[in-house]
């Protein structure tokens, strides 16, 4: 069994083990096969991959090669956009010169003709001058004490104006010194904020470098991955040589794979994550090249218009300086004018009106300066408050900056509004200019007519002068004749002493019309005094020239000082119509002392029939004495008469003289009442015109403050861009912004220069308006002194009416002629 079995059990282990072989032979056959199939996709991923490696490079390279085609011709069309649009502005520049050279000559010639107007205006005040001083050089040499007095008053004026010029000089100076320190802070603040940006620019730079190194170290990444690949491939021939390790190197082939997977995602994410920072970079400088291009032209444009605006404010303040000489002139000769007025006028009760409008000018001018001082003050606050709006700008910076692109866009759109409201807000301010010099031109117009004005009422009152001279002339010659036909010797006391002393006269206790001519008797007797030393005439003293010259009286003063005039306006009405029924009156006596003279007349002719018919031997010598004495009466009563009948005629005269000085001061009357209205008129319209003047500057100053956040904006924009910014051509176009920034302050400064010119035409045109109310105040003051000198005269017309016409007068006289007869007899 042993032995059968044997040979069986070993085939048995032969079949099994040839098998076994044949299983194992077959397996590392599959095994085999499968690794060379393995080694072959291997060999065929590595080459697709090196191959698709080689493809991306290649996409790069032409991309990038591409990109900057594009950038180069990006750069070619936007230079040739800024030469048609250098073009375009030369061309705008060349029309803009064209037209300002034209405005200019227009300007020149409106100067010219303005100019020979004044010329023209200055020879006719110096030839109406010349006529008055002519008229005026009698009653100089009286007056030479008031015009030094005058002198030494206009000489203390021109010290205090001149301390008060140098004082506003000063004060000028102090701003001026302020605003240059705050333009050199600002200046200081923009390069620092520079020196900044230069900083930000380096950390910039130093990105750039951080970046290409990092692509330098994906690039050796690469090059390592390389030399994986083949290790790889030295790994594959080896496990062709290493059987038995096949599948720990697959395992490890396969780990590798996966790696260099990850490796080429890593870096296909690496080159599209720089692709995409290319083309955003390539974006970004594309719309930062086209906001600097865009600023650029902006501030081409606002350069040319601040270039316009210092030439339109250089002729401006050229014409201004002009005006005001020649409105200096004028007002030399104006005053020189007032002075001559001043030697005739004479008011002394005007005295305590004058202090007291010193003292209320003084109360009004320290009012003002408190008010100037406020507006100091609060421009201060308000500069303080815009500084600190700046520092919070800058503060707002930072936010500005974490903002993208959408922000960005939102800026340029407030930039391009904003200088367009800076445009409008230009054109409206010439238009306000404009405007303040046409003002200023009416008033000059007004001035010139109110001169003209005072210079016809200068007339009129040496006319009323002349014709009050003529009435003094004629009362004396009616005194005179009173003299000769009373017989009274000039060794003996005179009529006029007489009625000044009141002398123990017959009629004086039994004057029935006592208690209404007694006042106007003082009045006579206070006109007859003589004039106490300096000049003073009735009723007056010699005005301040403080007063004339000052010219700084409200509208309310111009109304309250109208409703006075209209009251004493009446008053003179109601006197005038008192003297016409008082001459009534008088015609009336004199009509009962005609009769009483024809009865008188009679009865003397009875007696003398009487004394005819008695015996001629026992009473010659007493009819010889009383023929005598009746002779004497007859020749006195005819020399009365005649004397009557001339002074009848003299009267008639007057009261034709006294109409014709009521018709003048009538038309005086309206013409001054006009001149009050239009003064009235021209005060609403300065009110009017300084109310639009402040509106005007309170417009500027919201202006200022709207420039100043332009500021802020561009100073934010500058700083967005300098740090956007990575590459060096760009500097340049920055640099232009910080240039652009510098030029707009330097438009808020002709800004502010702006203002300060429209307020001091506001100022002058106020004292303009001042000095034509002063006028017309003064033209009313003399209407009311012609007025009173009017009044006096008729009140000696009618004590001389009342003298001739009273019959218990005449009879005393005649009593008196018959004493005297008697005592000569």
């Amino acid at each position: 069994m042993a032995a059968h079995c044997s040979p069986r059990g070993h085939v048995t282990i032969n079949h099994f083990h040839f098998s076994f072989v044949h299983y194992y032979t077959g397996e590392l056959a599959r095994l085999q096969t499968e690794a060379e199939q393995q080694s072959f996709s291997t060999q065929r991923e590595k080459q697709d991959l090196e191959g698709r490696l080689a493809q991306a490079e290649r996409n790069t390279q032409l991309s990038l090669n591409s990109a900057q085609q594009s950038h180069l011709q990006q750069l070619e069309t936007e230079r040739r956009d800024k030469e048609q649009l250098c073009a375009e502005l030369t061309a705008k520049c060349e029309q803009i010169e064209k037209r300002l050279r034209g405005e200019c000559e227009d300007l020149r010639t409106s100067s010219q003709v303005e100019l020979q107007h004044l010329q023209e205006e200055m020879r006719r005040l110096q030839q109406d001058c010349n006529a008055q001083l002519l008229q005026a050089e009698n009653l100089k040499q009286q007056a030479l004490s008031e015009v030094e007095v005058e002198k030494a008053c206009l000489s203390e004026k021109l010290l205090s104006l001149h301390q008060e010029m140098e004082a506003a000089s000063m004060e000028t100076e102090l701003m001026r010194r302020d605003f240059l320190s705050r333009q050199e802070q600002d200046k200081t603040l923009v390069c620092g904020l520079q020196c900044c940006l230069v900083d930000k620019l380096q950390v910039t730079d130093a990105q750039v470098e951080v970046l290409l190194r990092e692509l330098q170290e994906a690039q050796e990444a690469r090059d390592v991955g390389r030399k994986d690949l083949v290790q790889a491939r030295r790994e594959l021939r080896a496990s062709s040589e290493e059987r038995d390790a096949q599948r720990k190197e697959a395992l490890e082939l396969r780990r590798s794979l996966g790696d260099e997977r990850r490796e080429k995602e890593a870096v296909q994410t690496s080159n599209r994550e720089l692709r995409g920072a290319v083309k955003r970079a390539e974006s970004d400088n594309n719309s930062l090249k086209r906001a600097v291009e865009e600023k650029e032209q902006r501030l081409v444009v606002l350069e040319e218009c601040k270039t316009s605006h210092h030439q339109e404010t250089a002729k401006l303040r050229a014409t201004l300086r002009e005006l005001e000489r020649s409105r200096l002139q004028a007002r030399r000769e104006l005053q020189e004018l007032r002075r001559q007025v001043k030697t005739l006028e004479g008011e002394a009760a005007a005295r305590t009106q004058e202090l007291q409008e010193l003292q209320a000018r003084v109360t009004q001018e320290e009012q003002r300066e408190e008010e100037a001082k406020r507006e100091a003050f609060s421009l201060r606050q308000k500069l303080l408050e815009s500084e600190a709006g700046r520092e919070a700008a800058l503060k707002e910076l930072e936010d500005a900056e974490r903002a993208g692109q959408e922000g960005l866009r939102q800026h340029d759109s407030a930039m391009q509004e904003s200088l367009r409201r800076h445009h409008d807000e230009t054109a409206r301010l010439e238009g306000a200019l404009h405007n303040a010099q046409t003002q200023v031109r009416e008033l000059s117009l007004r001035v010139s007519l109110a001169e003209e004005q005072v210079q016809g009422l200068g007339q009129q009152l040496a006319q009323s002068e002349d014709t009050n001279r003529d009435l003094d002339q004629r009362l004396a010659g009616l005194v005179s004749a009173l003299r000769r036909t009373l017989g009274i010797r000039q060794n003996g006391r005179s009529l006029n002493a007489g009625v000044r002393g009141r002398s123990l006269s017959p009629w004086k206790t039994r004057s029935p019309v006592k208690g209404i001519h007694s006042q106007p008797l003082r009045t006579f007797q206070k006109r007859d005094e003589p004039a106490p030393e300096g000049g003073l005439a009735v009723g007056g003293s010699p005005r301040s020239p403080s007063h004339m010259e000052e010219g700084d009286l409200d509208a309310e003063s111009v109304r309250v000082a109208l409703c006075n005039f209209q009251l004493e306006l009446k008053d003179m009405q109601r006197d005038r119509v008192k003297p016409h029924t008082r001459y009534t009156h008088l015609t009336h006596l004199g009509k009962g002392g005609e009769i009483t003279m024809e009865f008188r007349e009679k009865r003397l002719g009875g007696l003398y029939v009487l004394f005819s018919c008695r015996d001629e031997g026992s009473v010659n010598p007493r009819l010889e004495g009383a023929q005598t004495s009746l002779s004497l009466q007859e020749e006195v009563a005819r020399r009365a008469e005649r004397e009557r009948g001339r002074l009848g005629e003299e009267v008639t005269r007057l009261k034709s003289s006294l109409q014709a000085a009521g018709s003048r001061s009538d038309s005086e009357r309206k013409r001054l009442k006009e001149t009050c209205e239009r003064a009235e008129a021209r005060a609403t319209r300065a009110e009017l015109s300084h109310r639009s003047l402040e509106g005007e500057l309170q417009r500027a100053q919201r202006r200022l403050a709207d420039v100043e956040a332009e500021v802020g904006t561009l100073q934010e924009r500058l700083a967005t861009l300098r740090k956007e910014t990575g590459f060096l051509p760009f500097r340049a176009e920055v640099d232009r912004l910080g240039g652009a920034l510098a030029r707009t302050e330097l438009q808020e400064a002709q800004l502010k220069e702006r203002v300060e010119v429209m307020a001091a035409q506001l100022s002058e045109s106020s004292v303009s308006i001042g000095a034509a109310e002063e006028q017309v105040a003064q033209l009313q003051r003399t209407l009311t002194a012609t007025e009173h000198d009017r009044r006096m005269l008729q009140v000696r017309v009618n004590l001389f009416l009342f003298y001739f016409s009273d019959p218990i007068v005449l009879h005393s006289t005649f009593k008196k002629m018959k004493g005297e007869a008697c005592c000569r007899g």
